[in-house]
């Protein structure tokens, strides 16, 4: 089996490629060798682009980031086929792709990676962003769960929501709460309507990322550096 590689401050590539009919933004270290991925879905018709900055983020740290733009997400039960396929495809969407990593994701992106989270033994951890609490089979989730809330989300309120997964699931977990942030704060932007909906983010949006950010890097070099 291949060694995966860990340093840090890595100069990357970006590219944007087509797979199963949906483009995919890779994030990747300008390395030769195989790198630990991070698969990543966003909330519900948010564009790839919204999370650039947490793929670059990532990948000058040594991961390969995937973020696809899934077509057709009014289809919504398709999303966790799409994420398993492109776990089976790794190989294909990127030679630089290691054999093991983690998934995120946003809002409903995030639900969507806990869902699948347990079908394939590549899959070392989640981090999810505001998730909201749908059903999943908790008894099933077996592998670090890293969970976010914002105290100021009115989208997926943390009461409602990130409070009920954390309290229910068994595995290893681990809650960040953002006082005064809110569910939009995980993006770079977002738009008019989006900022309707959502709380007021009583903070300032480049630290709202900068801790998320920060966590998400040591929740994957703890997790991924053990393997």
């Amino acid at each position: 089996m291949l060694s995966l590689v860990y340093i840090t401050g890595f100069d990357i590539e970006i590219k944007r490629i087509k797979f199963s009919g949906d483009y995919v933004d890779i994030y990747k270290p300008r390395e030769t060798g195989k790198f630990p991925f991070v698969l990543f879905s966003g909330g519900m018709n948010s564009p790839s682009s919204r999370y650039a900055s947490l793929g670059k983020f990532l990948a000058e740290n040594g991961y390969v980031v995937i973020i696809p733009d899934y077509k057709g997400w009014l289809f919504l039960m398709s999303i966790p086929f799409k994420i398993l396929k492109i776990l089976d495809n790794l190989e294909e969407i990127d030679s630089s792709i290691g054999n093991e990593g983690c998934l995120g994701g946003h809002s409903l992106g995030a639900y969507y990676s806990l869902l699948v989270s347990y079908k394939r033994s590549s899959i070392k951890c989640v981090f999810a962003f505001s998730p909201p609490a749908l059903l999943l089979n908790y008894n099933k989730i077996k592998i670090p769960v890293l969970i976010f809330a914002g105290t100021n989300d009115m989208i997926t309120k943390f009461e409602d929501n990130q409070k009920i997964i954390y309290e229910h699931l068994k595995t290893k977990k681990k809650l960040v709460v953002i006082d005064g942030g809110n569910h939009n704060g995980y993006m770079d932007r977002w738009d008019v309507v989006e900022a309707l909906t959502d709380g007021h983010l009583s903070i300032k949006h480049e630290e709202q990322q900068k801790i998320v950010k920060d966590s998400v890097l040591m929740f994957l070099n703890e997790i991924l550096k053990k393997h």
